[in-house]
């Protein structure tokens, strides 16, 4: 066929018609497929592809007017080697004759007609559609490194958000060790120096008593000065010996069964004072029952002093305060509500709460590290921390797994509300 006659073939015009640079290979084999078996009856086609690293070749036919494809070992015989021969070449069986496709001097695959009498008669144009084979293969393995390439990116980022998260929390991990290590020197050289002259105070108070009573002088004014000193003196004890606790890094403890009660009497000895003085109810709801927990006494304490100390800042200036612990049981597990007369925290906030070096306090009041170590400390007890969205006022919810449920003290509930 002359050029001419060729660029006016209504076969070629017809292929014209095909995009083959979608990327979608199976759909343009298809429809190259479909046009070449249209335009000549008589002729039947397939499409060979070629994988040298796996040894196998994959054909695309066309069967019930669907296109089918197998994939097949690829045995390197003369045949598929004979790529020298152009533009064609032919099997012993005569009506079979295979087009070469090309792409970077590299045999790639073969475009196959059967019932092929004599491929000089239109070899040309079948040869021109070998072009369109090609030119759709090379835009799906664009695709698909474009895809490959867009993959990898979504892989690195996610990698270096793991790697800068875990940089974080190491930081995080570091600046609290720091921290604890400097408070508990610090609270050990504080306790020293408090509790030798409290040691000589409450001996004196002793030997006063004593000797005002030989002397038949200790009237009930006397003595009630004297237990207004002995209990001032166990409560600046108990202050010490409260500060030592929370200021040690409670990380290699072992973990060892404790009631919630105890949790939560030790809690409140640190920070009931405060919020008695500032005139911020405080209220424990047990509902009857306690819990046997197994953990790092230290850490729990930690964790719900910081919660019950946010809640004291975020709620100190308002008009009416109240700070409740709310527990209860909850599909296995035990919830410690730390709710408070709050309003809840602003949508915008939430994603970041639990985030190291995030805080909406004032320069130099905050780190931004109180929640993150705490959730770090209830993961680490296979449990979890997280906002109450839900509830109308602010609500953080410390669930953890517990050992057993034990009926509740009614005298131990009431102490652990008047501590």
């Amino acid at each position: 066929m002359k050029k001419n006659e060729m660029l006016n073939s209504p076969f070629l015009l017809s292929l014209m018609q095909i995009n083959p640079d979608s990327g979608k290979i199976n759909d343009v084999f298809e429809r190259l497929i479909q046009k070449i078996q249209l335009h000549f009856p008589k002729i039947t086609c397939e499409v060979q592809l070629f994988n040298h690293r796996k040894k196998t070749f994959k054909t695309y036919f066309i069967m019930n007017q669907a296109l089918i494809t197998k994939t097949e070992s690829l045995i390197k015989t003369q045949l598929l080697n004979k790529t020298e021969i152009l533009p064609y070449y032919s099997t012993p069986i005569l009506d079979k004759f295979y087009f070469p496709l090309k792409k970077d001097n590299q045999h790639i695959g073969n475009l196959v007609t059967h019932g092929m009498s004599d491929p000089e008669e239109f070899n040309q144009e079948v040869l021109f559609a070998t072009h369109f084979f090609i030119r759709a293969i090379i835009s799906h393995e664009k695709h698909l490194a474009i895809d490959s390439l867009v993959e990898l990116n979504d892989e690195l980022e996610i990698i270096v958000t793991e790697k800068t998260n875990s940089l974080l929390k190491e930081r995080e991990a570091n600046f609290h060790a720091s921290k604890m290590a400097t408070l508990g020197q610090i609270a050990s050289g504080v306790a020293h120096e408090i509790n030798n002259p409290l040691t000589i105070i409450q001996a004196k108070v002793l030997t006063m008593e004593k000797k005002l009573e030989r002397k038949n002088k200790l009237d009930l004014e006397t003595v009630e000065d004297l237990k207004k000193i002995t209990n001032t003196v166990d409560r600046i004890a108990k202050i010490v010996k409260g500060l030592k606790f929370v200021s040690r890094d409670g990380q290699k403890d072992p973990e060892s069964k404790v009631n919630l009660s105890s949790l939560f009497q030790t809690t409140l000895e640190f920070c009931g004072e405060r919020l008695k003085n500032n005139q911020v109810n405080y209220e424990i709801n047990l509902h009857g029952f306690d819990y046997e927990v197994e953990v790092k006494e230290t850490q729990i304490v930690q964790v719900l002093l910081n919660l019950i100390n946010n809640a004291f800042d975020a709620i100190k200036d308002s008009e009416f305060k109240w700070i409740r612990l709310d527990c209860v049981e909850n599909k296995g597990k035990l919830e410690v509500h730390i709710i408070d007369s709050g309003l809840g925290i602003p949508e915008k906030n939430i994603p970041q709460l639990m985030a190291p070096f995030f805080t909406t306090k004032p320069a130099g009041q905050g780190t931004g590290l109180g929640l993150s170590i705490s959730k770090t400390i209830i993961e680490n007890h296979m449990g979890k921390l997280f906002y109450n969205k839900e509830s109308k006022n602010t609500d953080f919810v410390v669930e953890i797994p517990f050992v057993r449920k034990l009926k509740l003290d009614v005298n131990l509930n009431h102490d652990i509300k008047a501590s």
